[in-house]
């Protein structure tokens, strides 16, 4: 595991040493699990992406804006905070997933 590219480790049961070498440990002995949790991380990649997008063309915006066009500070800085909370709750989608659902059950 330690010299593989991504090392899967399985079950709750399994070798210490195996969990703590594996990128991803599934607690769970259901190897259809290893494919809801690689949809997760694409999806959470995507998030990403978006947030990081997002964060910088409004900071870009702000700081155009207040160079050129003298915006005031307490509107830039209810701006800069209006985006950070877009790009958490952006980032709180992924709480939804289904993947959450069967370990509630």
């Amino acid at each position: 595991l330690a010299r593989a590219d991504v090392g899967i480790a399985m079950g709750a049961a399994g070798s210490e040493v195996a969990l703590q070498a594996a990128d991803v440990a599934l607690l769970a002995d259901d190897i259809t699990r290893l494919a809801e949790a690689h949809r997760l991380a694409r999806r959470t990649v995507r998030i990403i992406r978006q947030n990081l997008i997002f964060a910088m063309g409004a900071m870009t915006v702000l700081v155009v804006t207040g160079l050129f066009f003298h915006l005031p500070l307490p509107i830039a800085v209810i701006g800069h905070e209006g985006g950070t909370v877009l790009v958490v709750l952006n980032g709180l989608r992924l709480l939804t997933d289904p993947i959450r659902k069967g370990r509630d059950a």
